[in-house]
């Protein structure tokens, strides 16, 4: 790989996309917001726009440096935003199909007990460089599955809701779920794949990936109507 990407991660290119597309889908979500509030959408706004922000911390090595603390600060301060909107995918699952069934502090404070540890064994244990144009982030193997779980089971339940819910749409907006349900699901599978087979990471292969599906979600997002799942009836 070219000299120039020991200095500029090609890995972290891949979250510059996904700052793009996912900034796209959060104007997208305001508009509607604007136009007709709910709280899904709410909920949703509130995620991408947290989930922009960790894709911009770990995008910054590229523009600004690789000096070791640079990164180590960029990579907490990313898992920290990414944890936090992963908190709304909580609140998203819990609004879709459990809110007649349990609280919410329940799915919430139990993800957020998770994401506590996985925090505290970065910070002792987060050791960034650069290797052959990668980024490798540094990050201990206990640290490494337990974000993987994390990110798990915070996808891969919206992302099933959202694949049975395209089931009874038809059109746009079914062709527009189902895109969304299989990135959750795909999210989440590459997160086992990577975190507990692959250490956690990043390749070429994986950085390429990455692009694409960010691409195609962005090519999806520029489709007109918006996303639109209707949540269960409930006095909750």
């Amino acid at each position: 790989m070219s000299p120039f990407f020991n200095t500029h991660p090609f890995n972290t290119l891949g979250y510059a996309v996904g700052t793009i597309t996912v900034l796209l889908m959060a104007w997208k979500l305001w508009q509607g917001q604007r136009k007709s509030p709910t709280d899904f959408n709410g909920y949703y706004l509130r995620f991408d726009i947290l989930l922009a922000a960790s894709f911009v911390c770990w995008a910054l090595p590229f523009f600004f440096g690789t000096n070791p603390e640079f990164m180590r600060r960029c990579s907490l301060a990313g898992m920290i935003f990414l944890y936090i909107s992963l908190l709304y995918q909580a609140v998203i699952f819990w609004y879709l199909a459990l809110r007649s069934k349990i609280p919410l502090w329940i799915p919430v404070v139990v993800l957020a007990a998770l994401e506590s540890v996985s925090l505290w064994l970065q910070y002792q244990n987060t050791n960034p460089y650069v290797s052959n144009g990668i980024l490798h982030w540094g990050i201990t193997p206990a640290a490494i599955h337990l974000h993987g779980f994390i990110v798990f089971i915070s996808f891969i339940p919206v992302g099933c809701y959202l694949l049975l819910a395209a089931a009874k749409q038809t059109g746009i907006n079914q062709l527009k779920t189902t895109v969304f349900g299989l990135a959750y699901v795909i999210v989440a599978g590459s997160e086992v794949i990577s975190n507990f087979a692959f250490s956690g990471e990043d390749t070429i292969t994986s950085t390429w990936a990455d692009i694409l599906i960010f691409a195609a979600l962005f090519c999806v997002l520029l489709i007109p109507r918006h996303l639109s799942v209707t949540a269960p009836a409930s006095d909750y």
